[in-house]
């Protein structure tokens, strides 16, 4: 499978490029549904090329319920359309759609800000950062109310595993 950072209905940005995926990972509950809707909608892509030094990278992480009531929040995507609250808001593609707020949900699986969001922003970040580090907390879900799949420790301890992982045996080819 092809891999790309993308935009504007999946058109490739030439300015990244782009990379074949090598492994696919992610929860057994994502292949099987009771519903026919994805339960936890996250995944890991491992690619045979770093087209993500070029976009950034933002590191997932968790918490109590105390450091969500107590900080900003933020979140950047790619919409696909226009604003449905602004129909002068028309995103061709160069636009990046920034959101920040505090939290006005906080669930056990479920966080997020009073916000409509735009088709397209489903898959974004809901993220924090201290100016040295950018942390994710949540991967969102529906972009109609902006509510974000909360990183729990069932979802961020077995990625860590992997990700450990897969750096131990890059470092370990290299020796």
């Amino acid at each position: 499978i092809w891999a790309f950072p993308a935009f504007d209905n999946g058109i490739e940005n030439p300015l990244f490029g782009k990379s074949l995926s090598t492994e696919y990972i992610t929860f057994k509950s994502n292949l099987t549904t009771n519903t026919g809707l994805v339960k936890i909608d996250i995944a890991l892509i491992k690619l045979n090329d770093a087209v993500g030094i070029k976009t950034g990278w933002i590191g997932i992480a968790f918490s109590n319920d105390e450091y969500f009531e107590s900080n900003l929040f933020h979140k950047i995507s790619y919409p696909m359309t226009a604003d449905p609250d602004d129909s002068t808001r028309i995103f061709t593609g160069d636009t990046l759609y920034y959101n920040y707020g505090t939290l006005d949900l906080i669930q056990e699986k479920w966080i997020g800000y009073n916000i409509t969001g735009i088709p397209g922003q489903s898959g974004s970040s809901l993220f924090f950062t201290d100016n040295t580090g950018y942390y994710s907390f949540g991967i969102l879900a529906w972009s109609g109310n902006s509510r974000h799949l909360r990183i729990t420790p069932e979802i961020y301890y077995p990625f860590k595993d992997v990700i450990l992982d897969s750096l131990t045996l890059v470092g370990d080819e290299k020796d």
